[in-house]
């Protein structure tokens, strides 16, 4: 790192890609597209420290009937479950798949949340894949939250989270820029409750065209990062601030 040397270089085919780190090597799963075709395959390699990347193999072949790139897609950062939604043509085959990606198997298939044929579905999976959020793009539609693990029906909620801790106890949800509403604010929920614990509120998510680009738990879930698109990154000590909180309102109680 010192002499900012490259040790390796590697070529893979055109895709688009997610990384996770699990059990001593990376876990790359890749998008990419069939040769000569407009078909697009989900595929996973293992990828060691100083080792090339290893194809594993494909574990969403495209579906007959499917065209064209998919909407959006996420793995778990213990790399054990994918979630992808498309395809962008034709719309009416539109739908969410939750796969594990060590088999291949479709643990859950969704289809599109609305009749409408131009909607885009758009997802959350929490870490260890248990719990999905599924939803439109589209301003005032309700969310719905399936238990993988369960065989009821799913919840209505009114949003989907950007991150989840990983006791699946703390959510956080982005609410989007609305001159009516003020500025823009990430919400701090219990887990089963939609009202917010806390709102975060900075000049950097209420500037325009400034908004949120990630947002993650940390592995203990003691700490709570989120970017914005302008670069600035933001970390918050959950442990620290809930004690403050606490020491607040008993403050305010006092009076």
């Amino acid at each position: 790192m010192r002499a900012r040397k490259t040790l390796a270089e590697y070529d893979l085919p055109g895709g688009f890609e997610h990384l996770a780190y699990a059990d001593g090597r990376f876990l790359l799963v890749r998008e990419e597209r069939e040769e000569k075709k407009q078909t697009v395959h989900s595929v996973a390699y293992e990828w060691r420290p100083g080792k090339p990347p290893k194809k594993l193999n494909i574990i969403r072949p495209s579906a007959a009937g499917d065209e064209a790139l998919y909407l959006e897609s996420m793995l778990t950062p213990d790399g054990r479950y994918y979630c992808w939604s498309g395809p962008r043509r034709p719309s009416d085959r539109r739908r969410i798949e939750v796969i594990e990606v060590a088999t291949g198997k479709v643990v859950a298939r969704v289809p599109r949340p609305t009749q409408q044929a131009q909607s885009e579905p758009t997802f959350y999976l929490a870490d260890g894949g248990r719990y999905l959020w599924a939803g439109c793009l589209k301003p005032g539609d309700a969310y719905q939250r399936y238990d993988l693990a369960g065989t009821g029906p799913p919840e209505p909620v009114s949003s989907a989270p950007v991150a989840v801790s990983p006791a699946s106890d703390w959510l956080v949800v982005a609410q989007d820029p609305d001159p009516q509403r003020g500025v823009p604010c990430l919400q701090l929920r219990p887990w089963g409750k939609e009202q917010p614990w806390l709102k975060f509120v900075n000049q950097d998510l209420g500037s325009f065209g400034n908004w949120l680009s990630f947002s993650a738990f940390s592995a203990s879930g003691r700490y709570l990062a989120w970017g914005t698109s302008g670069g600035t990154v933001t970390v918050v000590d959950l442990e620290r601030l809930r004690k403050e909180v606490a020491a607040f309102e008993k403050a305010v109680a006092g009076y």
